[in-house]
C-alpha cells in the first residue's frame, strides 16, 4: 500500500494529484470533516516537502485503525493479523454500529437535500397561501350564493303558486277594459 501510495501521489503534475480521493475515502472510513481536511492539508505539506512516503505511512495507519473488518477471519490483508481477540470482535461490532449510524446520517442528509432541492416545501407554502387567498373566499361566496339562490327559489315558488290567480285577474281586468272600450 505505502509503495503504491507513494507512486500515485508523487507525480510531478500537481493537477493530476487525486487529493479529492483522499477526502472522499477519509469520509467513507468515518473520518470527521476536520480530520479529512487535515489529512489533505498534511498531504500537501508532505507533497511540497517531497515526503509523500511518510504521509502514506501515517495515512495507512489511520485507515488501518478506522476500516472494517479488523479480524483475520474476515480480512486477508497484513494489517488484519493478530487482531482477533474477543475484545477486538466487540470493537468490530461497535465499529459496524457506528458505520450504520454514519450511513443513516448520510441517507438522512441526502433525503433532506433532495427535499430542499425539490421545492416541495415551497410548493406547499404556495398552495396554502393560494388556498387561503382564493379558495376559502370563493367557498364563502359559493355558500352565500347558495343561500341567496335558495331564497330566490322560495320566492319563485311563491310566485308560481300565485301566478294562476294573477293571470285570471289580469284576464278579467283585460276583458272588463275591452267591454268598457266597446261600450264607449
Amino acid at each position: 500500500f505505502v509503495a503504491h501510495c507513494s507512486d500515485v501521489f508523487s507525480t510531478e503534475v500537481r493537477d493530476a494529484v487525486p487529493d479529492e480521493v483522499v477526502l472522499s475515502m477519509c469520509g467513507k472510513a468515518g473520518g470527521s470533516e476536520e480530520e479529512c481536511k487535515a489529512m489533505v492539508l498534511g498531504f500537501w505539506k508532505a507533497y511540497n516537502a517531497s515526503k509523500v512516503g511518510a504521509w502514506c505511512d501515517e495515512t495507512y495507519e489511520w485507515f488501518a485503525k478506522r476500516t472494517l473488518p479488523k479480524c483475520a477471519s474476515k480480512c486477508t490483508a497484513y494489517f488484519c493479523k493478530e487482531r482477533c481477540s474477543l475484545r477486538e470482535r466487540w470493537r468490530d461490532l461497535q465499529d459496524q454500529a457506528e458505520a450504520y449510524k454514519i450511513r443513516y446520517n448520510q441517507y438522512e442528509k441526502a433525503l433532506n437535500r433532495t427535499l430542499a432541492k425539490s421545492g416541495l416545501e415551497d410548493l406547499k407554502k404556495k398552495l396554502t397561501k393560494y388556498n387561503i387567498s382564493k379558495c376559502v373566499p370563493a367557498a364563502e361566496n359559493v355558500t352565500r350564493l347558495n343561500r341567496t339562490l335558495g331564497g330566490i327559489r322560495a320566492n319563485w315558488s311563491g310566485i308560481e303558486a300565485k301566478l294562476p290567480n294573477l293571470t285570471a285577474t289580469r284576464e278579467a281586468a283585460f276583458a272588463a277594459a275591452k267591454s268598457a272600450k266597446e261600450a264607449l
